[in-house]
């Protein structure tokens, strides 16, 4: 994320929890969501108030989006089969799929 998008995710995080923002805060968050993409950050935010009634910090989010970006690769994820019948995508992710997993013949 950049400024703009740490702002503006801030933002929307004190309207929830009342907690201050200023310049100061962006700066200490902007490092920490530097390789978050906002989409899974707000997505992150939102799950952690249904769920949640932890103080949110930084972490929280970052684990948070990690898992919905997780869920957004696998969904839109197309096997592809090496010789011996493995996926050589699904191994990038950790999770080792085969052709009789995946249901292809």
């Amino acid at each position: 994320m950049n400024t703009e998008e740490v702002t503006v995710l801030l933002a929307r995080i004190q309207g929830l929890d009342n907690r201050q923002v200023d310049e100061l805060t962006v700066q200490a968050w902007e490092p920490l969501m530097d390789d978050v993409e906002y989409e899974d950050a707000v997505n992150a935010v939102n799950e952690h108030f249904r769920t949640s009634d932890r103080y949110l910090l930084p972490v929280h989010v970052r684990d948070y989006a990690q898992a919905f970006k997780r869920k957004r690769i696998r969904a839109a994820h197309v096997h592809d089969f090496d010789g011996h019948g493995y996926c050589g995508t699904c191994q990038l992710h950790e999770s080792y799929v085969t052709r009789d997993v995946a249901g292809v013949t």
